[in-house]
């Protein structure tokens, strides 16, 4: 097996990785981008004419928390995108890794040839 054939694989699970870490994030972070209160309302079980008195978003993690005096309060960001979010960006890190590792064993001389 040539290095090359042996790193394009691995390419390939990196760039894979980082675009579905991608989509992923720019999924989450636009989650009640447009209309916000509405959203939030409606995922809350409220009226859409019952806006949130305060939405909280922050990047990491990914979350848009809106809350009501009442103390209700709902993140409109679903549950699973984080973990998946951090798993694709884990198989992209492991995949440039094992690239890196590919390439150098592909340059280092051989035992054999010594």
């Amino acid at each position: 097996m040539t290095a090359a054939r042996g790193v394009g694989g691995w390419l390939t699970g990196a760039a894979g990785g980082l675009l579905l870490a991608a989509a992923l994030f720019c999924y989450g972070a636009l989650s009640g981008f447009t209309r916000a209160g509405k959203a939030c309302a409606l995922a809350a079980g409220r009226s859409p004419s019952d806006p949130p008195d305060r939405v909280q978003q922050t990047l990491l993690p990914l979350s848009h928390v809106c809350r009501w005096p009442d103390g209700t309060h709902v993140d409109l960001v679903q549950p699973w995108l984080n973990p998946l979010l951090a798993l694709c960006v884990a198989v992209a890190i492991g995949c440039t890794v094992r690239t890196a590792l590919v390439i150098r064993a592909a340059r280092t001389p051989s035992e054999e040839h010594a």
